[in-house]
C-alpha cells in the first residue's frame, strides 16, 4: 500500500490546521506558505476536505478554512480514507471489489487480511491532536 501525496498533503494541512486552531478561518495562501505546497493542488485538497465535512470555509475577507471539530476528534484513518478511499493492502481486501476466482483456498488472504488490520489499528489510535502535539497534559499555570 502506498499513500499518495495527496493523502501526506491533506495530512499535514489538518495537523497545521490543528496546530493554529481558533475560532478564526485560515487563507488558504498562509496554509499554503507554510506547508510549501502549490495554491492550486492545496485548493484541491481543501475541497475534498470540505465536502468530507473535516473542515468549514469561508469566503471573501476574513475567509478561509478551520476545523469543525477539536483535533483530537479526527481519527488519522478517517482523513486518509476520505481522500483515498480505500487503505486495503491488496485488491481483493477492498470492499465492493470482485473477489479472485481463488479467495475460497487463498493460503495468502489471511496474510493480508492481517496486514489490513494492524494497519487500521495503528491508523486509528492517532488522532490529530497526537499529530500537532495541541491537547496533551499541560503543566502550565494559570
Amino acid at each position: 500500500m502506498m499513500i499518495s501525496a495527496k493523502s501526506r498533503y491533506a495530512l499535514r494541512v489538518m495537523v497545521d490546521l490543528a496546530q493554529h486552531n481558533s475560532e478564526e478561518f485560515i487563507p488558504v495562501k498562509e496554509i499554503a506558505a507554510r506547508q510549501g505546497i502549490s495554491l492550486k493542488y492545496l485548493e484541491s485538497i481543501m475541497t475534498v476536505l470540505t465536502k468530507g465535512r473535516m473542515l468549514e470555509s469561508a469566503s471573501g475577507k476574513g475567509g478561509g478554512y478551520r476545523l469543525i471539530r477539536q483535533p483530537a476528534e479526527y481519527r488519522v484513518i478517517d482523513i486518509l480514507r476520505l481522500i483515498e478511499g480505500n487503505l486495503a493492502p491488496v485488491a481483493c481486501l477492498c470492499e465492493g471489489m470482485k473477489k479472485c476466482d481463488s479467495s475460497a483456498e487463498c493460503n495468502t488472504l489471511p496474510f493480508w487480511k492481517g496486514l489490513e488490520d494492524a494497519i487500521n489499528s495503528y491508523l486509528e489510535q492517532h488522532t490529530l491532536a497526537d499529530l500537532a502535539g495541541v491537547g496533551k497534559n499541560c503543566s502550565c499555570q494559570g
